[in-house]
C-alpha cells in the first residue's frame, strides 16, 4: 500500500510541477507556485499519515526515508531556486558567473559539514534507520543544526537531512549546467583543445566513487559532491546524480560491478607487459 502511495504523491506532484513550469509565467511567480503546490502534497501526505498508523515498523521506515524525502525535497528544491532568483544580481556574465559559484560551494561545505549522514545517505545504509526514521527516536550524535523544528507526529531524525541531500544534488546539476552557460567569451576555444569524456558516464561514477573513497584528493577531504562537480566540467559531460548511478552499479553481478576500473587495470598491465617500444606506422601511442 505505502508504495502505491509513494508513486501516487510524487508523480502527482511531478505532473504539477511540470503544469506550473508550462503557464509561462515569471521566474520568481512560477516558483512560487511550485512552493505551494509541494506544501499542498506535503499537507496531504501529513494527514493521511495521521489517519492511517502504520503496520510495523518497517512501513513507517519506508514512509520517511523513502516517500516523504521524494516530496519533500522537491519543496526544498524549490524554495532553493525561488531565493537563487530573488537575490541574483543585475550583474555581467562573469558577477553571475561567480554569483553561482558560491551557491555552488555553499553546498559543498553542507555535504562536509554532514558527511557521516551524507555518506550513509549516497551509499544506501541501513544499519540505523531504526533509529534516523522512526518517529521519537533522538539520535543523540546528530547535530543538526540546519534542521527546522521538526513536526514530532510528521518528522523523524534524518527525513529532513535526506530530503535536502537529494534536493542539493539536484540544486547542484542545475548550477553546473548554469555555470557552463556562463563561461566567458573566449572559453569555448579553450574548451576545444581541452579533453571531452567520450566513454559512457557509468564510468565516470566508477572512477570518481574510486577516487572518494581511496582519498585520492585534497588529502582525502574532497567531497564527493566537488568531485563530481570536476569531473563534470572539467570532461565536459553530463554523470546526473552520483548516488542514483552507483546504484547501477551495485545492482551489477558482484564479479563486474568495477568493470571500468578492471579495464584500467588490464590496460596498465599489459602496458607493462609489452614495454615502451614504440614502433611508427603501427597506430602504436607512445605514453611519455
Amino acid at each position: 500500500m505505502w508504495r502505491g502511495l509513494s508513486e501516487t504523491w510524487y508523480l502527482g506532484l511531478t505532473e504539477a510541477l511540470d503544469g506550473i513550469s508550462r503557464q509561462g509565467w515569471s521566474p520568481l511567480e512560477e516558483k512560487a507556485a511550485s512552493v505551494r503546490a509541494a506544501r499542498e502534497t506535503l499537507g496531504v501526505m501529513r494527514a493521511y499519515v495521521a489517519s492511517h498508523p502504520f503496520e510495523d515498523a518497517a512501513e513507517e521506515i519506508f514512509f520517511f526515508k523513502v516517500t516523504k524525502p521524494r516530496c519533500y525535497a522537491l519543496l526544498i528544491f524549490q524554495v532553493a531556486q525561488f531565493n537563487l532568483e530573488y537575490h541574483k544580481p543585475v550583474a555581467t556574465r562573469e558577477e553571475l558567473r561567480d554569483y553561482y559559484l558560491e551557491e555552488l560551494e555553499a553546498i559543498r561545505r553542507f555535504y562536509r559539514r554532514y558527511a557521516f549522514l551524507y555518506a550513509y545517505f549516497r551509499q544506501e545504509m541501513t544499519e540505523m534507520d531504526h533509529v534516523y526514521f522512526i518517529r521519537g527516536k533522538s539520535p543523540h550524535h546528530l547535530l543538526l543544526s540546519d534542521v527546522p523544528e521538526p513536526d514530532p507526529d510528521f518528522s523523524t531524525g534524518a527525513d529532513y537531512i535526506f530530503s535536502k541531500f537529494t534536493a542539493l544534488e539536484r540544486q547542484q546539476e542545475w548550477l553546473v549546467r548554469e555555470i557552463r552557460d556562463l563561461e566567458p567569451a573566449g572559453s569555448a576555444v579553450k574548451k576545444a583543445r581541452s579533453l571531452r569524456w567520450t566513454g559512457e558516464s557509468i564510468n565516470l561514477v566508477e572512477l570518481g566513487y574510486g577516487l572518494f573513497d581511496s582519498g585520492q584528493l585534497n588529502e582525502g577531504k574532497a567531497g564527493i559532491g566537488e568531485i563530481f562537480s570536476w569531473l563534470e566540467e572539467n570532461f565536459q559531460v553530463s554523470i546526473g546524480i552520483p548516488a542514483r548511478r552507483f546504484v547501477e552499479i551495485s545492482r551489477r553481478k558482484r564479479l563486474s560491478r568495477t568493470k571500468f576500473l578492471d579495464q584500467l587495470r588490464d590496460a596498465v598491465n599489459r602496458k607493462a607487459e609489452e614495454g615502451d617500444a614504440f614502433v611508427p606506422g603501427k597506430g602504436n601511442r607512445r605514453f611519455d
